[in-house]
């Protein structure tokens, strides 16, 4: 380090003069010699302080950020090279070379990198250095569910690109359906008793962004039904017949599903899935039955 020193040097001249004198008198004698008096000055010593700077305080990933040292003395810029920089917190998201620090592919978004200057003794303050990670893109799924039961659960699934990029202002919004669920975090709960059918929308939104639409239908509404009965010809009096129904999607809601029967409602009865022919029906007479659900 080039250090400075104000070398100060003090002339003092002391005359003598004494009206009608022919030799110097001694000082302090009572013949009217003048008293001399020594003069000093207090030296205050310098104070170094160190400055440190960087020509951008957030960068992203690859991006180069310059940081410059400044020594000062008593307040004034001195001129000084020997300047030694370090990474004291973060190094994990940051190399530095020189005065340059580059940011790495590992850095996250929202980390802070902290550096400081050293001259020798002299440190600098701790300057920070903030990563950040621009949102490009954000998708929503949920796992490729479109059907939810009363009273269930769907876990919803955002994915952000890049995928360190920051998502923390990420937020779902239920844009149908909003008084049959409710949303706790990624995962949307459907109330309750809400009716089969019932349909209900979500998104996924941060900033000016937006996912697809995830929409979610309660239950699983019946397409079709196929019904069948174990046996369909020369039923005799008294007998029973099992019916089965097979619906599609085989999940599907049948809770309102039931047995109609279309033609000979004397001849026999129903109870639950068990057709009984009445006692003494006539040979040859039909009985017709079929199996609906809702329309």
């Amino acid at each position: 380090m080039k250090m400075f020193k104000k070398v100060l040097t003090s002339l003092f001249l002391v005359s003598l003069m004494a009206a009608g004198a022919t030799a110097c008198d001694v000082p302090g004698t009572s013949d009217g010699a003048s008293d001399s008096s020594s003069a000093s000055e207090v030296v205050t010593p310098t104070t170094y302080t160190l400055s440190l700077t960087a020509d951008k305080t957030t960068a992203t990933i690859g991006d180069k950020v310059t940081l410059t040292a400044t020594l000062l003395a008593d307040g004034e810029a001195v001129e000084e090279d020997d300047f030694e920089y370090e990474i004291i917190d973060g190094a994990a998201y940051a190399t530095l070379k020189d005065n340059v620090l580059t940011i790495s592919s590992s850095a996250k978004a929202n980390a802070v990198i902290k550096v400081w200057a050293k001259s020798g003794a002299t440190k600098s303050d701790i300057l920070s250095i903030t990563v950040d990670i621009p949102l490009e893109s954000v998708s929503a799924s949920a796992n490729g569910i479109t059907n939810v039961e009363s009273g269930g659960l769907v876990i919803l699934n955002k994915t952000v690109t890049p995928s360190n990029a920051d998502a923390s202002a990420f937020e779902w919004v239920i844009l149908e359906g909003s008084d049959l669920c409710s949303l706790s975090g990624d995962i949307l709960s459907v109330n309750a008793g809400v009716a089969t059918g019932s349909t209900i929308s979500v998104q996924g939104k941060i900033g000016d962004m937006t996912t697809d639409v995830l929409t979610f239908t309660v239950g699983y509404p019946v397409e079709s039904i196929t019904v069948s009965a174990d046996k369909t010809e020369n039923v005799l009096c008294g007998e029973k017949v099992i019916l089965s129904k097979t619906p599609t999607p085989t999940n599907a809601d049948l809770s309102t599903f039931e047995w109609v029967i279309l033609e000979g409602a004397d001849a026999c009865s129903l109870n639950g899935n068990v057709l009984t022919v009445n006692a003494g029906v006539a040979t040859g007479t039909q009985i017709k039955v079929q199996g609906k659900a809702g329309d």
